[in-house]
């Protein structure tokens, strides 16, 4: 039987919001009922830098994307690594067997890496049917985030932002290509330069 061709869907994410600069509410359940909370829609220029238990998770991410964008075998090899010491995950040790350095192998390892991390990071995220305009519009399906390193791996995942691929950077910002890895022009040629010194032994 022919299977029909993948349909993607959109959804707005959103976030807790002050009642002046809500956009709209939901209802989320509790163990005590439900409560009902102010939200707003959220854009790549909301998000703020990660910090904290979140840092390592977005690098490992961020570098999992570059190396996947660029289909370099180096850099696959080393952000799959990067991504298998984040042991504080159950199931982020696997081994690989690096005697095949082909694309063919490197390509479905770090996508299997990627899938899982964006998993871990998405995992309070929720799908919601929330009210538009207090009401005024018809309720409609939204992810709700609780928190902005959420609303951030969730704009990552549905390719509205991307973290720069400079490790020393990590900055969150819009794309204006799906080629574009890094946030500024001084990020690439730095990130270049830096792979440069490595190859030609020099710190």
């Amino acid at each position: 039987m022919r299977r029909l061709p993948l349909q993607a869907i959109t959804l707005p994410v959103i976030m807790d919001a002050p009642n002046d600069d809500a956009e709209g509410w939901i209802g989320m359940p509790t163990p005590r009922g439900h409560s009902l909370r102010s939200v707003r829609t959220i854009k790549g220029e909301d998000i703020l830098p990660l910090r904290g238990r979140s840092r390592p998770l977005d690098s490992a991410i961020a570098s999992l994307r570059s190396a996947i964008s660029l289909r370099d075998p180096k850099l696959l090899k080393v952000a799959i690594e990067a991504a298998g010491y984040l042991t504080a995950i159950p199931g982020a040790t696997t081994e690989y067997d690096w005697s095949d350095m082909s694309l063919k192998k490197l390509m479905p390892a770090a996508r299997w890496e990627y899938s899982f991390l964006m998993s871990f990071a998405l995992r309070d995220v929720k799908i919601v049917l929330w009210s538009p305009e207090n009401g005024i519009k018809p309720p409609a399906l939204a992810m709700y985030c609780p928190d902005n390193a959420s609303a951030s791996f969730t704009l990552l995942a549905v390719g509205k932002l991307s973290l720069c691929a400079n490790k020393k950077c990590r900055v969150p910002f819009t794309p204006s290509s799906p080629r574009q890895i890094y946030h500024s022009e001084q990020c690439g040629s730095a990130t270049r330069a830096r792979r440069s010194r490595n190859r030609t032994g020099r710190s």
